[in-house]
């Protein structure tokens, strides 16, 4: 059966923000997931040959959504056997398929070949600023072995068949691919101000009146989550040379003496909810007592705002204003212990500070919070990962610190859970 010819188009992953923004509104409704009367997409021209299913975008009329319209004549929804996949792993569900019971003045309806879609997309909060990064899709009849059910007689040589009455459910089973042919998934992301990384996995279905041949088409939708997979062995591998910084500078009331500062850190790729640990190695040539050490994750979010009339030329689609905003996220704070004391068996504490003239050498860690991720840039959103490794003589001293670079992972690209067909 043929496929949707303008279905190719949608969720493009190489369409500016300006073009997908407005798509994606109008496909997935207002914050209720209400469509709007009438609600029409303009698909655009494929910028690829083929979609990942194999379809040719050939057709760019504008589309009715079917359940935009006052009196619907097709209803779809998706159930979904497991919430969250990871790129490699199955994704399954259920379709169901409600053509509801015609009148005598009513024509025959006619259904086109329906598909599963996956899509991923990107948040900022302004107006029309959504973008498509990752969309796999596949043909209903390709996933869902009691397709044909759906209708009283073959295809016709466009592809198009009349629809059988009645309530019709049809489980699927959806391989998501594991390479990055369709895009590299991002895992989510939710950040407040309307920051947001979101997928959705959405069933549609043409449909066309036998007597004018209007079309338009039925779709829903619902959250999921998609995970990039990586490989354990090469992701906590240690690295070849560690990661270290260095810092050297004098203090408050310290004297004209410095504190030397030394941080190292054995690998880059950490994962959300572990200890990550950091060795210090401290020289004191100051005056004062080193009392405390810490360890904070600083998150910086950057957002890339499309602004295309400020390339200087020509309007360029791809130009854009850059926002940073860095947040400590969590903090592991080393506290000066009790120093040993006559007529005691033990004190309270580990770490007993560097004295003035010593060189000391320990490790203190933070437990990385489990929701956090790092998250490349494809146009809008980036998050990176930061410690900020810090000992200081006291409260009335700035702090002598250093910044390593780390990117945190989530343990589902690692350890996915099973899934079978």
């Amino acid at each position: 059966m043929a496929s949707l010819a303008t279905s190719a188009t949608l969720f493009d992953v190489d369409v500016i923000p300006a073009q997908s923004g407005p798509e994606i509104k109008a496909l997935l409704g207002n914050s209720t997931s209400k469509l709007e009367p009438g609600a029409i997409v303009h698909p655009h021209p494929a910028l690829r040959d083929a979609d990942s299913s194999g379809d040719l975008g050939t057709d760019f009329k504008p589309v009715v959504r079917e359940k935009a319209r006052w009196k619907s004549r097709v209803e779809v929804d998706i159930i979904l056997e497991n919430h969250t996949c990871v790129q490699g792993s199955y994704l399954k569900g259920t379709v169901k398929i409600h053509i509801k019971k015609s009148s005598k003045k009513d024509t025959p309806l006619l259904l086109s070949q329906g598909k599963v879609r996956v899509v991923g997309f990107e948040c900022i909060p302004q107006k029309d600023s959504k973008c498509t990064f990752y969309k796999y899709s596949a043909l209903l009849s390709e996933i869902a072995p009691s397709w044909k059910g759906l209708f009283k007689s073959p295809p016709n040589e466009d592809g198009w068949a009349e629809a059988q009455e009645g309530v019709h459910v049809f489980p699927f089973v959806m391989l998501l691919p594991p390479d990055s042919g369709c895009g590299t998934a991002k895992g989510v992301l939710s950040i407040s101000s309307g920051v947001a990384i979101q997928y959705i996995v959405m069933a549609e279905i043409k449909v066309k009146d036998s007597a004018t041949s209007k079309e338009s088409i039925v779709h829903f939708s619902r959250d999921c989550e998609v995970w990039p997979r990586l490989d354990p062995v090469s992701t906590l591998a240690t690295n070849s040379r560690p990661l270290v910084a260095e810092v050297a500078t004098r203090v408050f009331m310290g004297g004209p003496g410095k504190i030397r500062l030394s941080a190292r850190i054995h690998r880059y790729h950490w994962v959300a909810g572990q200890s990550c640990t950091v060795h210090f190695r401290v020289v004191n040539d100051c005056k004062k007592l080193v009392k405390g050490a810490a360890i904070a994750l600083i998150r910086t979010l950057t957002v890339f705002k499309p602004k295309p009339h400020l390339d200087a030329g020509d309007a360029d689609p791809d130009a854009c204003q850059t926002s940073t905003k860095a947040k400590c996220v969590t903090e592991s704070v080393l506290e000066l212990g009790q120093r040993c004391s006559k007529g005691h068996a033990s004190a309270k504490g580990w770490w007993t500070g560097v004295a003035p003239g010593q060189t000391s050498e320990f490790n203190h860690s933070v437990i990385l919070p489990p929701d956090v991720h790092s998250i490349a840039r494809t146009r809008l959103l980036e998050v990176e990962y930061t410690l900020r490794i810090s000992v200081g003589i006291g409260r009335c001293s700035s702090d002598v610190h250093v910044i390593l670079p780390i990117r945190i992972v989530n343990f589902l690209s690692l350890d996915p859970p099973p899934t079978v067909p």
